[in-house]
């Protein structure tokens, strides 16, 4: 039997980038150290604090980085667990930070298309967010709205504001161009949502016309099947908004009545911005704690 976890285990997650890569500039250090550091925020921490009924916790831990490794990124995808998390201490080791103190190394590397536990270590990946993350689905609406957390969101057409609860993270490209790109979409500063036309405002969840007073110009890809994109994102020819719409469900319902019309539009989709998937996380780590896989009640 495992001795019972317990106390203080301390990680050190490890962030690089291979030669060809770049440092992401989101997420930023901030994201990572509430991730791996904080009781408070949705993290690593808390999850498990929580899972183990507070006995346990991740003080002590370290965000280290980034730091630029001498391989490729093909070459990081040709190794296993085992080396990418000896590659990452290596990095750490020649910053000459002492990593004796870390009983667990969490190594992050910008692309690497592996993962998963390696003895007491976890070898994870991450990718550079291209574009504006804080774009949210609304769950009532179907629209898509900015959200980052820092206020309410903003109020929505079906009553009340955004719900954003099953949203996933999203990230907008603007002042730019791309392929299949069609510029020309804004934010509205009252209800938070994207639309298009800002020459002929649609009447707004937040009262009047939209808003478009500091909004970037905002690109949206059409017929894209990119493994980032989410598809199935429609302009409502009525109200000029974007709202998802896969034809699994009605449209969602529109400022001028009814519902989106979204006959004439193409097939938008969104770049799917990086967020560390929680559920995963705290499966390998726990593997990485010694757990072993457990499917039911009976020995």
């Amino acid at each position: 039997m495992m001795p019972k976890l317990k106390g203080s285990h301390p990680w050190a997650l490890i962030l690089c980038y291979p030669s060809d890569q770049t440092a992401p500039a989101w997420p930023g250090i901030s994201y990572f150290n509430d991730l791996i550091n904080s009781p408070t925020a949705n993290g690593l921490y808390a999850w498990w604090q929580q899972m183990s009924g507070g006995r346990l916790d991740l003080s002590g831990s370290a965000v280290l980085g980034w730091y630029g490794l001498s391989n490729t990124l093909a070459q990081v995808n040709r190794m296993d667990r085992g080396r990418l998390v000896d590659t990452a201490r290596a990095a750490a080791t020649a910053a000459r930070v002492d990593l004796s103190k870390y009983g667990h190394t969490l190594a992050c590397v910008v692309g690497y298309a592996g993962g998963g536990n390696v003895g007491a270590d976890v070898a994870w990946s991450t990718r550079a967010t291209n574009g504006q993350p804080g774009w949210r689905w609304c769950a009532n609406c179907e629209g898509l709205a900015f959200w980052d957390g820092s206020r309410s969101p903003g109020p929505c057409i079906a009553g009340g504001h955004h719900d954003h609860g099953g949203s996933g993270y999203y990230s907008l490209p603007h002042d730019t161009s791309f392929s299949n790109g069609q510029p020309g979409w804004s934010w509205c500063n009252k209800c938070e949502a994207l639309s298009y036309n800002t020459a002929n405002p649609a009447p707004c969840p937040g009262g009047g016309a939209h808003s478009f007073g500091g909004s970037a110009n905002y690109v949206l890809r059409a017929n894209s099947t990119a493994d980032n994109e989410q598809q199935h994102w429609k302009w409502c020819r009525r109200c000029q908004a974007l709202a998802f719409f896969d034809g699994s469900r009605q449209p969602g319902p529109c400022p001028l009545g009814g519902r989106h019309d979204h006959t004439t539009s193409a097939d938008y989709s969104i770049p799917i911005a990086w967020a560390a998937d929680m559920g995963w996380l705290g499966h390998e780590c726990g593997h990485g704690f010694g757990l072993i896989h457990s499917f039911g009640t009976k020995p």
